[in-house]
């Protein structure tokens, strides 16, 4: 498969339900405008973030790995790594759960709520 494959398919599990998720839960608590104000700020700080994260890999052309590699060397790239795919498998978990809700509330909306007694 291709990097960018992989990188739509990340892309779109980052940002699909949890995002619209967390917008609907903050618009619906903080109002649409002020939600629109603390969505930007956020993303600003991320992309502030991120623009440096971005220049080191364009510039020496080294996936994040073998650049996590040079910054904490070889033992310590293993702990980060790990740590990194933890983070990733608890948040890909809470897309699935996210999806498991959606999809829950889509079906009883078709079919109506399921009989008593039934798991």
């Amino acid at each position: 498969m291709s990097g960018w494959s992989v990188g739509l398919v990340l892309f779109g599990i980052c940002l699909t339900l949890p995002k619209l998720y967390t917008g609907a839960i903050t618009a619906g608590q903080l109002g649409f405008v002020d939600a629109a104000k603390a969505i930007g700020l956020a993303s600003a700080v991320l992309a502030l973030m991120s623009i440096p994260a971005a220049i080191v890999g364009a510039q020496t052309r080294l996936s994040s790995y073998l650049i996590i590699e040079f910054v904490f060397g070889e033992k310590g790239s293993d702990y980060v790594n790990i740590l990194l795919a933890l983070t990733l498998l608890g948040w890909f978990a809470v897309t699935a759960g996210f999806f498991g809700q959606t999809l829950a509330i889509a079906l009883e909306g078709i079919w109506g709520p399921a009989p008593l007694g039934s798991t």
